[in-house]
């Protein structure tokens, strides 16, 4: 009895021995055989991403996933789409970059008529090095190769030619994710691009949200404290360009009594052990110098799991806009609210900080 690679070997080795027109045809003696193209890198083609069934299948995958995705992950708000309306034809839109959610971002809100009519300048190297992740890359995000670690003009000149074709550009000049936040050196490839397509620049700024991970309480260095808390709270301020003392009103996940003196502290509005105290002297009341869960928190109001974060912003977004009725503060200076919510057995956590425009 034949073994199962037998059997796989056999129509391999029967292929390999085919000649023509089963395979290529041989190079005749004495001419130089053609250079051999590679499909990964610069040289990856990405022309069929762009037909009409794989438009369809990107923009099913975008409608379907991708955006409601991102608006339970990062609640994204949109501000200056007016400049955008004597806009006319493909345009370049270039963006800070630092997550890799940055481009999902990017595609399910820009509008229309540029939403699904746009390409994607992604890494040759890194989205292209395979060409499985080619594939992926192209179908999924439109991505097409941009080489990042010299000048090719292949990149260009394809680049180039998708606009000239009026499809648009998403790129990221700073070449790659910032590795801690701040802006790093542009490269030229969008002004090149404006200047030769004769197409406007449109920059878009991404402010971020804080999200992390941690060792939830069950292997916990300790229990009166969310490393989770801490991380995300550190990337909402460093993103906001705030501090905890800032902030003038906050709901925090109190799924347990303990649970909102623990955030306070995680969180930066009181020193480690002084959360208590501070619900004493009544400084988390509604009348107090910092206000926690004006909404009655997840105690009184009900928690019902992921609703429990909508709920927080909502009561946030109220109170700034002085909407919150009789629970609305007494503050005409109301301007940052943040919003604690977190997941599992606290080892998962984000943090919102939202400012009244």
């Amino acid at each position: 009895m034949k073994s199962l690679r037998d059997l796989v070997d056999t129509p391999r080795r029967a292929v390999a021995k085919a000649s023509f027109p089963l395979r290529a045809a041989p190079t005749p003696n004495g001419v130089e055989p053609a250079p051999r193209r590679r499909n990964t890198g610069a040289d990856y083609v990405t022309d069929w991403a762009r037909r009409y069934p794989a438009r369809l299948g990107r923009a099913a995958l975008i409608e379907g996933v991708i955006a409601p995705a991102m608006s339970l992950i990062a609640s994204p708000e949109r501000a200056g789409l007016d400049r955008l309306e004597d806009l006319e034809g493909p345009a370049i839109f270039v963006a800070n970059h630092h997550s890799h959610l940055d481009t999902a971002l990017m595609l399910s809100t820009l509008p229309d008529p540029w939403r699904h009519h746009i390409v994607v300048g992604a890494a040759a190297d890194y989205f292209f090095g395979s060409p499985i992740t080619g594939a992926l890359s192209a179908f999924a995000i439109g991505a097409i190769p941009i080489e990042r670690s010299k000048v090719g003009r292949r990149s260009a000149n394809l680049a180039r030619d998708l606009i000239d074709d009026g499809w648009s550009l998403l790129l990221f000049p700073e070449g790659g994710r910032s590795p801690d936040g701040w802006g790093q050196p542009f490269r030229g490839g969008a002004g090149y691009l404006a200047v030769r397509c004769g197409v406007p620049v449109v920059p878009v700024h991404i402010v971020g949200t804080g999200q992390a991970t941690g060792r939830p309480l069950h292997d916990a260095d300790e229990l009166t404290s969310l490393s989770a808390a801490k991380e995300a709270a550190s990337q909402a301020y460093g993103m906001a360009g705030v501090t905890a003392q800032d902030i003038q009103v906050a709901e925090v996940h109190d799924c347990f009594t303990i649970a909102e003196i623990i955030a306070t502290e995680d969180l930066g509005f009181f020193a480690p052990g002084e959360g208590p105290r501070a619900v004493d002297e009544g400084r988390t009341s509604r009348d107090g110098d910092r206000p926690i869960n004006t909404s009655g928190g997840l105690k009184a109001k009900g928690h019902p799991v992921g609703a429990s974060g909508v709920g927080q912003v909502i009561e946030v977004f109220h109170q700034l806009r002085g909407e919150a009725g009789e629970r609305q503060l007494k503050k005409p200076d109301l301007e940052l609210g943040l919003t604690h919510n977190v997941g599992g057995t606290g080892g998962t956590c984000v943090v919102n900080i939202m400012r009244r425009g």
